[in-house]
């Protein structure tokens, strides 16, 4: 397993285009972004959380819930996740 997988998924680029990102593949922020929905899928154990917090390439409702979970509400916090939202998602912020 290398070091930026996690037992069921990977953080390759076929999952980066799987979930509907669009933008820019940027392995560091994918696994930044990722690695809220495993913090998120480690404190509830929901099994489908994890592919929920993702989809939409972390545009969903249960990303932001994610977010509120875990107490990522600092505002500098949040714009850092909205700018690595928009790179990946090719979304503007």
């Amino acid at each position: 397993m290398s070091a930026l997988s996690s037992g069921h998924h990977s953080l390759s680029k076929r999952s980066f285009f799987d979930i509907n990102c669009k933008g820019l593949y940027d392995k560091s922020i994918f696994a930044r972004l990722d690695r809220i929905c495993q913090d998120c899928y480690s404190l509830y154990r929901e099994p489908e959380l994890h592919t929920l917090c993702r989809k939409n390439c972390f545009t969903t409702n249960y990303f932001k819930g994610c977010l509120d979970a875990l107490l990522i509400n600092d505002e500098k916090d949040i714009q850092r996740v909205m700018k690595d939202i928009s790179i990946i998602h090719q979304i503007p912020i």
